[in-house]
């Protein structure tokens, strides 16, 4: 129930800057689950996975989708040109953004987001905490998952 962005709790708690490394920002395919949050029958979207790293070590794997198309093409192009920019830097820019709805749980191997988390650290059968927020973006419906890597959670590996 952060008030903040994830970056800048992150941030906060390692004491050092977060880099973001950009795994993809391209147009893809949507999980069903995320389909259903975003209450669309569209199969595909854009898709931006990033990972946030603090002290040069992946902590949080972040997975965004939102729609290809939406009312305002203000906010698609700044969502596009984020680049190494971390999305809490625009979405908390006016103070707290609007969203929808929020859920917690864990991923693990059977989920198809847990191939983010292998991505991040490697073969691995650890669960995973997750979040998942849905943001209203100057109109635009936004999908974050934040995966927090088994790093975050030393004692719990």
């Amino acid at each position: 129930m952060l008030s903040t962005s994830m970056t800048l709790a992150l941030q906060q708690a390692c004491g050092a800057k977060v880099d973001v490394q950009v795994l993809c920002d391209t147009p893809g395919d949507w999980y069903a689950g995320e389909r259903a949050l975003l209450g669309t029958a569209d199969s595909a979207g854009h898709v931006r996975e990033v990972l946030l790293h603090c002290d040069q070590q992946a902590k949080v794997a972040a997975r965004t989708v939102y729609g290809e198309s939406g009312p305002t093409h203000g906010a698609l192009s700044s969502l596009r040109t984020l680049g190494t920019r971390p999305l809490g830097d625009l979405l908390f820019a006016s103070g707290q953004p609007q969203w929808l709805t929020r859920e917690w749980g864990t991923l693990d191997e059977r989920s198809p987001l847990f191939s983010l988390v292998r991505r991040a650290i490697g073969e691995t059968r650890d669960p995973c905490w997750a979040r998942r927020t849905l943001f209203l973006y100057e109109g635009t419906r936004l999908l974050v998952t934040e995966i927090f890597l088994p790093p975050m959670f030393p004692s719990c590996a």
